[in-house]
């Protein structure tokens, strides 16, 4: 059973904000002092003999459970990006194993069961939100575990995402693009890859870098403000449908005559290439004359 009597004073300061519990108890907390230099013994009561951790914020004491595995979740807020570092330390005896997650990603573990005193740091960014760290005690030979915890926010660097390769605030398995980032996670075909990522957005068989329209209207038929025209939607080359292009035309449109007028022109042509009859384009111009648009 390991025990201690060393508690470390509340640092007060802006941007990190951190709150403990474990087993339904509010646990004593030390908020983490920017830009110290990495060089220099920050104070506090590091473990025995292990002064030359260099963390830049003070240790702090905390006891884990008995039974494990158990847990010290720490929430924090970030007003801006930030790399975050965390070290941890055993205090005594060489009986644990503490892995360390944040957002519930592993970040690093350390293991005292061979030597005590052992000593784990790791640094992630993160972007500016809302997180949590998670110390996990995963085996506890004696009982209660006597450790050092440390965070520390320091300048963002974006290199640092063990789980979201690309930083982009998605963790790389919920990521469609996990190596390329794109946090709003667009993906025109609703398939496994993101547009980031995807050679054809649309999946229509023409590729982005030769497609007109990267993420084309491929509906099957020709439907203008709600009013359907029963008129297939035919591809007309280079990723190009009928629907892009009557919808470049709403685009582009400054009144609702423009519109008529730009609509009609598609259909004249699209009339004399063969590609409609005469009664598809009166469907086509009579949906676009009562449509809404612009």
């Amino acid at each position: 059973m390991k025990n201690s009597n060393s508690f470390l004073p509340y640092l007060l300061i802006l941007g990190l904000v951190f709150t403990a519990w474990s087993c339904n108890e509010e646990a004593d907390f030390t908020k983490p002092v920017p830009g110290v230099d990495l060089g220099s013994d920050t104070g506090g009561v590091p473990p025995s003999g292990e002064a030359q951790i260099k963390t830049r914020a003070p240790w702090r004491y905390v006891d884990f459970g008995a039974t494990v595995p158990n847990s010290l979740y720490y929430d924090f807020t970030l007003a801006e990006p930030s790399d975050v570092d965390f070290a941890l330390a055993d205090c005594c005896i060489p009986d644990d194993v503490i892995e360390v997650w944040v957002d519930g990603c592993y970040l690093f573990s350390v293991d005292s069961r061979v030597i005590g005193n052992a000593i784990g740091t790791g640094t992630i960014s993160l972007l500016a939100g809302d997180h949590q760290v998670e110390y996990r005690n995963t085996i506890s030979n004696p009982g209660l575990s006597g450790w050092y915890l440390s965070e520390t926010e320091v300048p963002f660097t974006g290199t640092a995402y063990p789980c979201d390769q690309d930083g982009d605030g998605v963790l790389d398995d919920d990521d469609n693009c996990p190596t390329v980032a794109n946090g709003g996670q667009e993906n025109c075909d609703g398939d496994a890859d993101g547009d980031a990522c995807d050679a054809d957005d649309d999946n229509d068989g023409t590729d982005d870098d030769a497609d007109a329209f990267d993420c084309s209207n491929l509906d099957g038929a020709i439907s203008i403000d709600g009013c359907e025209t029963d008129v297939p939607n035919v591809t007309l080359g280079d990723g190009t449908t009928m629907m892009d292009l009557i919808n470049e035309c709403a685009a582009n449109a400054s009144n609702h005559g423009q519109f008529v007028s730009c609509v009609s022109a598609l259909t004249n042509a699209w009339k004399a290439d063969g590609l409609i009859t005469g009664a598809q384009k009166g469907k086509i111009m009579a949906c676009a004359a009562g449509a809404n648009i612009p």
